[in-house]
């Protein structure tokens, strides 16, 4: 198993929307590859957009539980 876990837009998306094409692929990999999944406030910010108001609450709810964890910082 990975220490620590880089995730991007297109993983977070997949998990979370029953309608992406690669949905099975990441709710597969999610248990093999433990939380908490760092990624950076650019990726949060494209993932909520184009999940829309309808996925918003499941990526909100991630965040909240520590699932997903912005931590890459530029400065």
């Amino acid at each position: 198993m990975a220490a620590s876990v880089l995730v991007d837009a297109g993983f977070v998306i997949a998990l979370l929307s029953r309608r992406d094409r690669h949905h099975t692929w990441a709710v597969a990999q999610s248990p093999r590859l433990p939380p908490p999944w760092k990624t950076c406030d650019a990726v949060l910010s494209e993932a909520f957009h184009l999940l829309g108001a309808s996925g918003q609450p499941a990526l909100s709810a991630l965040l909240r539980r520590g699932a997903v964890v912005p931590t890459f910082d530029l400065g």
